[in-house]
């Protein structure tokens, strides 16, 4: 007994391809559910330092000395990554780079966007230069009614924060 099964196929494009071409620093900061943006960079619990080259529009193994940056102690312990359309100011302390988030959650490959909620902000002294840590949960972990207050709340302490 002869059988046959047809099967259509569609290529799926390769997620390099389609992470190149999206500009991660210029997304909306707040998505359209009024939720904190963060673009994942790091993986939670990969030990590899991946950056985003926005003049590449690509994720990249950061290195030194033409060698790839590898943490040699502990992973990531949350997605590292950063707030999209935002910027620490070197005239005001900062490192000029978009404001760091740390997202406490299971892992996320680099390019993913997550909606978060804010908990905490961690200042930290780098060479000189402030550099603030954010502390997130995903938005989805949180009940409607507080997250929309936590939301609130955060926006109003991010627009004090730049007057």
């Amino acid at each position: 007994m002869a059988s046959s099964i047809l099967c259509a196929c569609q290529e799926k494009q390769n997620e390099k391809e389609v992470a190149k071409k999206i500009d991660y620093y210029n997304l909306p900061t707040f998505s359209k559910n009024n939720a904190l943006q963060a673009v994942v960079e790091i993986p939670a619990g990969t030990n590899h330092k991946i950056e985003y080259h926005p003049e590449e529009k690509k994720f990249e193994v950061d290195s030194t000395d033409g060698k790839p940056r590898i943490i040699n102690f502990l992973p990531y312990f949350g997605n590292y990554g950063f707030v999209p359309s935002t910027f620490s100011d070197p005239k005001k302390g900062g490192d000029g780079d978009a404001l760091d988030i740390f997202v406490l959650s299971e892992t996320e490959p680099s390019g993913s966007v997550l909606e978060v909620i804010p908990i905490a902000l961690v200042r930290l002294i780098d060479e000189g230069e402030s550099d603030y840590k954010l502390l997130p949960f995903l938005m989805i972990s949180l009940s409607g009614l507080f997250r929309l207050k936590i939301s609130m709340n955060f926006r109003l302490i991010i627009l004090k924060l730049e007057k």
